[in-house]
């Protein structure tokens, strides 16, 4: 929330012709109210204060309208923010994308992180090999997504082949626009496994 509201203890006994009201800072403060005669009944006070609250929540859902609710969602983290950005940071970053737009040859720079290689030709590629980065770590995601400028369903490539051939190699004969090929290194066995 963007506004600070302070509440404080508000004294109504002995206060005559008063009603809850708020300073031009949002604050709940007393305010002269003409004509109500004794002074404001229970009745008057429970109705301010409702509708203060009301405006609070300004009409949050029903599950996330108290601030035990809202600690809740945040999974009860007072470091949410940081908790967070610390997650964001290990995500893949605009380092790891890498762009093919033309030749028969493809050429995959090695990263610290996940890799998604980017198929993208204005026309079709008869063929296409991809070299696998030269110094993957294990469990490295290598991720190689087809199209882009040609239309969805059209062919990419022709033909393609990765290099090193890959265990559970099922390379096609034929991409089309929109497919993803998915693999994952194993430093045990020094080897790239189909992942999807």
């Amino acid at each position: 929330m963007s506004q600070k509201i302070n509440i404080g203890v508000i004294d109504f006994q002995n206060q005559p012709n008063k009603v809850l009201g708020t300073d031009a800072d949002g604050n709940p403060e007393l305010k002269d109210a003409a004509g109500l005669g004794a002074g404001v009944s229970e009745e008057q006070m429970n109705t301010a204060i409702d509708a203060a609250i009301d405006a609070l929540l300004a009409g949050a859902p029903g599950a996330l309208n108290t601030l035990n609710e809202l600690a809740a969602a945040l999974g009860n983290d007072a470091n949410f923010a940081a908790t967070v950005t610390a997650a964001l940071a290990g995500k893949a970053n605009g380092a790891a994308v890498q762009v093919h737009t033309s030749g028969t040859t493809a050429t995959v720079a090695n990263a610290t992180g996940p890799i998604l290689y980017l198929v993208n030709p204005a026309s079709l590629l008869a063929t296409l090999s991809i070299p696998f980065p030269t110094t993957p770590y294990d469990g490295q995601p290598f991720e190689v997504v087809f199209g882009g400028a040609i239309a969805a369903g059209s062919p990419v490539v022709t033909a393609v082949s990765f290099t090193p051939t890959p265990m559970q190699a099922t390379t096609p004969s034929e991409v089309l626009s929109g497919e993803t090929i998915a693999y994952r290194y194993r430093s045990a066995t020094s080897k790239w496994y189909r992942a999807y």
